[in-house]
Parts: structure tokens; C-alpha cells; sequence
């Protein structure tokens, strides 16, 4: 997902021929990005990500697979999984919070989803998070107390 971002910026900064015709391959398909972004915690539709592009079905599908280089379905849970992690970090939302939060229906769905994408499970990650945090904390370089002129 990072690398359609990175992608994005330099199509939109660059005006080539070639630039311009990626620009607007991706406009086709900006809408439902842009909606996916905004709805990410509600139920989301191909379908209705189909008619914010004024598309069918199958073309919306066909045209955000070329165009964005993954499915739908994918890009949705990218982003979903990337708004869990911005929660696990920087709130003390249980795991069951994070994931009604971020558009999962159930909490073995976000585990199996988050497992599948980053190897270890919501929990796991998050206690790890904690004590990188707790060591970062506990080592700080300058202490003013302790600084003698």
C-alpha cells in the first residue's frame, strides 16, 4: 500500500506524457479510494464502491486491480489494518475496541486478517510495542537531575 502512495505522489509531481496518463488511470479509481479511506469502519461494498466511480461491478473491479495493483478487498484491509495499528500504539483500546474501530465484524476476523499481514497476532504485537516503548522510556540519554557542570 505504501509503495501506491510513493506512486501516486510522483505521478502527481511529474508531467510527462506518461505521468499524465498514469494521473488519470488513477482518477478512475480515486473515488472508492478515497471513500474506502473515509468509511474504513463501516461495512463497505464493492458495489458501492463500484457506483462512487460510476462503474459496474466487474469494470470497477478489473479497472482498480490494474490501475491500483491490488483487489478491493485488499486495499480495504490494508487500510483498516493500518488505522489498527495507529490505535494499538497510540491508545489503550482493547484489541476488541481496535478492531469494531477499524470495520471488522469480529474479533477473529481482525486477528486472522492481522496475523495473515504481519506474522504475529494483534496481542503479540501490541505487548511488544509496549516494551520497546518501556526500554526507550527507562534509557533516556540526558537526565537534567543528573547533569553536573
Amino acid at each position: 500500500a505504501l509503495s501506491f502512495w510513493i506512486e501516486l505522489i510522483r505521478t502527481l509531481e511529474l508531467p510527462s506524457i506518461s505521468h499524465m496518463a498514469k494521473r488519470r488511470e488513477l482518477t478512475d479509481v480515486y473515488p472508492a479510494m478515497t471513500y474506502i479511506r473515509e468509511h474504513y469502519a463501516q461495512t463497505i461494498t464493492i458495489e458501492t464502491l463500484a457506483a462512487v466511480c460510476g462503474m459496474s461491478v466487474s469494470s470497477f473491479r478489473q479497472n482498480f486491480k490494474k490501475r491500483v495493483g491490488i483487489l478491493p478487498n485488499h486495499y480495504i484491509d490494508d487500510i483498516r489494518l493500518s488505522k489498527a495499528l495507529q490505535l494499538l500504539i497510540g491508545t489503550e483500546m482493547g484489541i476488541l475496541e481496535v478492531a469494531l474501530a477499524c470495520g471488522y465484524n469480529s474479533l477473529s476476523s481482525f486477528n486472522s486478517h492481522f496475523t495473515a499481514k504481519y506474522g504475529v497476532s494483534p496481542t503479540s504485537w501490541k505487548k511488544s510495542q509496549r516494551a520497546i516503548k518501556k526500554r526507550i522510556d527507562t534509557h533516556s540519554v540526558y537526565h537534567p537531575d543528573t547533569y553536573v557542570k
